[in-house]
């Protein structure tokens, strides 16, 4: 499994258009016609008709997550710590896993992680816990 995060996400939590402590996370699931371009994919516009569809286990906007972060001092930087989870059983086919400060409307839903599984999977989708350090 392959962990990427888009260009935009330092810029978007230097803006505080993402607050940790409140906003609320989703992760949801992608089909394999997604094409990942962490350049300039920032908001879920950008995946709407990869997502996977309601149905076998499976509901549209996928699950609510924690997201915790950790100032290291020493190192300067920030550690951002993902939650997973475990989306319902289905006969879905997914390639990635995609994490979003959620809002509900697609333009504004910051996108902030994508997990590629390296290769089609079917459910249930366990989706493992994610770091990642930036500001270093």
């Amino acid at each position: 499994m392959t962990i990427s995060r888009p260009l935009s996400l330092a810029p978007d939590l230097w803006r505080g258009r993402i607050n940790i402590s409140a906003d609320t996370v989703r992760v949801i699931l992608l089909a394999d016609t997604y094409v990942p371009n962490m350049t300039t994919h920032s908001r879920r516009t950008s995946f709407t008709a990869h997502e996977l569809a309601t149905g076998g286990g499976y509901t549209e906007g996928g699950i609510v997550v924690s997201i915790t972060e950790t100032i290291d001092t020493g190192n300067q930087s920030i550690d951002y710590s993902f939650a997973g989870g475990t989306l319902g059983s289905t006969a879905n086919t997914a390639r990635y896993a995609a994490w979003f400060n959620w809002t509900g409307t697609a333009a504004n839903d910051i996108f902030m992680l994508l997990l590629d599984f390296d290769r089609n999977q079917t459910g249930p989708f366990v989706i493992p816990a994610q770091k990642i350090r930036i500001f270093q």
